[in-house]
């Protein structure tokens, strides 16, 4: 516990170090008229300033510039409806160029923010720009040196409702989905605050809904029951039997369902065998209710404050087949013919499918604190989670009851026949339940250390604490097992970027040069002190050229639920079992491995950035990444020769060599080397007519602005762009300084068509309703001047397309020293699905026009192969390659003032339709003779397929 408390005290002592912010003088702000639903005089704002070569405003510290910045059009273009949407749409962009790297780091107006959950649900009608970044610009913020960086800035102001609806499902029937979403939202200037409810359901998808070949069940079992031996070491079922069939008959069909007694004649059945695809489902039904809460201001005069709190409870049922089991008849039974005792095996029907019921919960509190010092900016994060799981999952029937009876000769009881569901009873249940708390503080400051020739150098730190504990209780069998898991952390990190040349400045020959190095430690209670080291350059010989390299060192140990996860045991699972190359059911064991390794992972990146067209919006990149782990941590691999071979112990066959069981718990490999090449572009173009440009005084209108307060365009309010929005010329006001109100991207691209209130009505007579009712027909009056300038800003459109592939070089792994290397672009696999395709591409295209846009995002990955089986009986498989491409469909109404004039009621409406892989694409496997193994058909690769979902989308202003 000391040293514990030592490393808690280290992790802690920036944050103690910090000035109180409240103790730095700000420059007071005019009167905020706009929000009083006031114009303001022209002598108190005075002329407006235009400023040049000033940081945009909520732009990310630093001199790494964006690789993409997105305008408000080019939102539009994406036809999604909140930031969490919107970054999934951008995943191709905002995925690391180094391998591995996770979920991209997220800000917002270039600050932190208390987590993810704060700000996943904002409108994107709120969103003013986004900036995305390499993983270099990470560092400078704290964060790990394998993530990306996007940063949303947001309007100043901006006030709506947002309510969805959505409903559809898989065109190949039996999955249908539903969810709906109500927003609030409201933004004035350093003031937040936005509210989401949330709910989505999905039905369960049979294997009956499939057109799908059952898999060959194991030993004798079906619905009717099929008749066996009882006797050890008997070679048939009854001698007068087989006299009558003419030959040993071992298994006969019962003739199950008939009133009367049976004839040993009635058992000359063959073995019947049945489906289970009425009881099996390929996907569970399940529902989320989830709610979530921020907000945001500032405090000690110039310290911005979040709080955010999430609560979401799922849950989610799934059918595992039916229980099986074998009664023994004896041969005094009043409904046996037989001389001896017989047993009868069967699929007990009558006691309805085994189920797996999983339900939980999360919960999250998160605190985030931003500020200046000088020319420094710090940021203190604190956070608590707490998530809940439980695991119910139904195993075998208890028959002893039934036996009994039948031992005693029960008349009511035929065991040839169907039971009483009473007398079967329930299954028995497997029990699993995790709680997982976290609770975290984290404090960073970054800032210029000193001016040299070339730029500024500058230095960022962070230091942070987290507690974790993990509680897991299982029975399983009979048997309770605990785990019960606690790890703190401590972490302190440094980083510095030493400029070395400046074009125009020092060594000016050489153009934009910088180094940059990056130290971290981490102190982990169960695995000790763990290392992060990192170097690299930037280097800009010209505007249009940006290259980056960087090398960088990380160690990282394995998570506390993958060492305590309780253990799960699945009967009857689906897999390939190459050895044999055949298709099998066989139970699987899931859980935690406490005896993981920490990882080390060494990367190296080469990256190039081009803008070749000046003013044209055209990206291109390309990034190198070479990585080795050592001790890598996977998921337990597919069973191949070479994988049994190294882990013997986690399989089990029978006396045939028929595979029955897999822990599949998670293990360290020995090594794993890859290489990629990664490249591609990102294009955006405007079409149609440009709006008008705001003038340095604004569009005089109501509320000293063009369509209102503070100069906005188009909604009431202030509305879409506009001085206090950010759009139009860039300018300051009086009072502020030239990084305070900054350059923003021309008006062409944020006049924002979506008629959401950014604070008040437009100043004038009458009532509200009045107000806004004369500003609408303002709009939609061809022979109004305005109104003309105001239909000229929400016409016209934007086209996109983007594209990236990467090309695998290398993928190996060594399992275990001794072992021969898996090559995963040739031959090997540790999935189900294949080795690793050489080459993988992305490939996106959007365009929007007055409103009517359509989004196409397709993906292509090239075939594999893997040589299953043994040297002696190979049992090869090919992977087919696979394309899937999806489109989307939306209007939005709010453009066509002369339809919304007429229908109010779609102001504010969208109207979107969905297709997911729109020509339901399906990976094709086959094996030598050109066959499809029973486990690889398609409709069991991809139970789901083709999907449509039709939603509504409405703000309330």
């Amino acid at each position: 516990m000391a040293k514990n408390g030592l490393w808690l005290g280290v992790a802690l002592a920036p944050m103690m170090t910090v000035p109180a912010a409240a103790q730095q003088a700000t420059t007071p702000e005019p009167a905020d008229h706009a929000a009083a639903g006031q114009a303001p005089d022209e002598d108190e704002l005075g002329p407006d300033i235009t400023v040049t070569g000033a940081r945009e405003r909520g732009a990310v510290p630093g001199d790494i510039k964006p690789d993409i910045q997105l305008s408000p059009a080019d939102i539009r273009s994406y036809g999604v409806s909140s930031i969490s949407e919107l970054l999934n749409e951008l995943g191709p962009q905002v995925r690391s160029g180094q391998g591995r790297g996770g979920a991209p780091v997220v800000l917002l107006n270039g600050r932190r923010v208390s987590g993810f959950s704060e700000i996943r649900d904002i409108p994107t009608e709120a969103i003013e720009r986004v900036d995305i970044l390499p993983e270099e610009a990470a560092l400078g913020l704290g964060y790990r040196p394998d993530q990306r960086v996007v940063n949303f800035v947001l309007r100043r102001r901006f006030r709506a409702y947002t309510g969805e609806i959505a409903g559809g499902g898989a065109t190949g029937g039996g999955l249908y989905t539903g969810s709906a979403d109500l927003t609030r939202l409201t933004i004035s200037r350093d003031r937040r605050f936005n509210l989401n409810l949330h709910y989505d359901g999905g039905t369960a998808l049979y294997e009956a809904d499939r057109d799908i070949i059952p898999t060959p069940t194991q030993g004798a079992f079906s619905i009717p029951g099929n008749v066996t031996p009882a006797l050890d070491g008997a070679t048939e079922i009854d001698p007068a039997l087989s006299a009558l069939a003419g030959q040993p008959v071992t298994v006969a069909g019962v003739p199950i369902g008939q009133n009367s007694a049976l004839a040993l004649s009635d058992f000359l059945l063959p073995r019947t065998a049945s489906s289970l695809a009425n009881y099996r489902t390929l996907n569970a039904a399940n529902r989320t209710l989830s709610t979530n809460a921020t907000y945001s201001r500032t405090i000690f005069g110039n310290v911005s404050a979040s709080l955010n709190g999430t609560f979401a409870a799922t849950a989610s049922a799934s059918e595992l087949g039916l229980g099986s089991g074998a009664l023994e008849v004896p041969a005094n039974s009043p409904f046996s013919p037989f001389a001896s005792p017989v047993l009868v095996n069967r699929y007990f029907v009558e006691a309805g499918a085994r189920e797996r019921e999983v339900a939980g919960n999360t919960g999250h509190l998160g605190l985030v604190l931003n500020g200046d010092v000088g020319k420094w900016r710090w940021s203190f994060t604190g956070g608590f989670d707490r998530a809940f799981s439980r695991t119910l999952s139904d195993t075998t029937l208890d028959l002893a009851a039934a036996q009994a009876r039948i031992d005693a000769g029960d008349p009511t009881v035929d065991p040839f026949n169907y039971l009483s569901p009473a007398l079967l009873g329930d299954y028995r249940r497997d029990y699993a339940r995790s709680i997982t708390t976290t609770g975290n503080a984290e404090a960073t400051a970054s800032g210029p250390v000193m001016t040299l020739p070339a730029g500024k150098l500058v230095a960022s730190l962070k230091s942070g604490y987290e507690t974790s504990s993990f509680d897991a209780h299982a029975f399983r069998s009979g048997l309770l097992s605990d785990s019960d898991l606690d790890r703190q952390t401590g972490t302190v990190q440094a980083s510095v970027d030493l400029p070395i040349a400046k074009r125009g400045n020092f060594l000016g020959a050489i153009g934009n040069l910088s180094v940059n190095a990056n130290a971290a430690l981490n102190h982990v209670s169960d695995f000790g002190d763990l290392k992060t080291t990192g170097y690299g350059v930037r280097w800009s010989p010209i505007d249009a050229i940006r290259v980056i390299a960087s090398v960088n060192q990380t160690e990282s140990a394995p998570s506390v639920s993958q060492l305590g996860n309780p253990v799960v045991v699945t009967p009857d699972t689906r897999v390939f079992d190459y050895v044999r190359g055949e298709s099998i059911d066989i139970t699987s064991v899931a859980g935690g491995n406490p005896l993981l390794n920490a990882e080390s992972r060494r990367v190296t990146k080469l990256g190039l950035t081009l803008k070749p067209l000046g003013s044209t919006d055209l990206t291109v990149t390309a990034n190198y990444v070479k990585a080795r782990t050592r001790d890598p941590i996977a998921s337990f691999p597919s069973p191949t020769e070479a994988i049994e071979a190294a882990f013997p112990d986690r399989f089990t066959r029978d006396d045939e060599g028929r595979l029955v069981r897999i822990d599949t718990r998670p293990v360290n490999f020995a090594r794993e080397d890859s290489q990629e090449l990664r490249w591609g572009f990102n294009f955006a173009k405007r079409i149609g007519p440009a709006p008008p440009q705001r003038p340095a005084g604004g569009f005089r209108g109501p509320g000293g602005g063009f369509g209102g307060p503070g100069g906005g365009f188009g909604a009431p309010g202030g509305g879409f762009g506009g001085r206090d929005e950010g759009g139009g010329a860039p300018a300051t006001r009086p009072g502020t300084t030239a990084g305070e109100n900054s350059a923003t991207p021309p008006a062409t691209d944020t006049v924002a068509a979506t008629g959401a209130s950014t604070d008040t009505p437009p100043a004038g007579g009458g009532s509200d309703a009045d107000r806004r009712r004369n500003f609408m027909n303002t709009m939609a009056n061809p022979n109004n001047p305005r109104g003309q300038a105001m239909a000229r800003a929400m016409s016209g459109g934007r086209l996109q397309f983007a594209a990236y592939h990467t090309w695998h070089l290398q993928d190996q792994i060594l399992i275990r020293p001794g072992v021969p290397v898996l090559d995963l672009l040739d031959g090997s696999a540790t999935g189900s699905r294949g080795g690793q395709p050489r080459h993988e591409i992305e490939v996106q295209a959007g365009g929007t026009l007055n409103g009517y846009g359509v989004r196409l995002s397709g993906n292509w990955q090239s075939g594999s192969s893997v040589n299953g089986g043994t040297a002696n009986a190979p049992t090869d498989l090919k992977f087919s390659s696979l394309a899937t491409l999806n489109l989307r469909l939306f209007a939005n109404f709010q453009p066509n003032m002369a339809l919304v004039r007429a229908n109010p009621w779609l102001r504010g409406t969208r109207v979107s339709l969905n297709v997911t892989n729109l020509f339901d694409a399906r990976l094709h496997v086959t094996d030598a003779s050109g066959a499809t193994p029973i486990n690889y058909q398609p409709d069991l690769l991809d139970p789901t397929g083709r999907t449509v979902k039709l939603s509504i989308r409405k703000l309330f202003f």
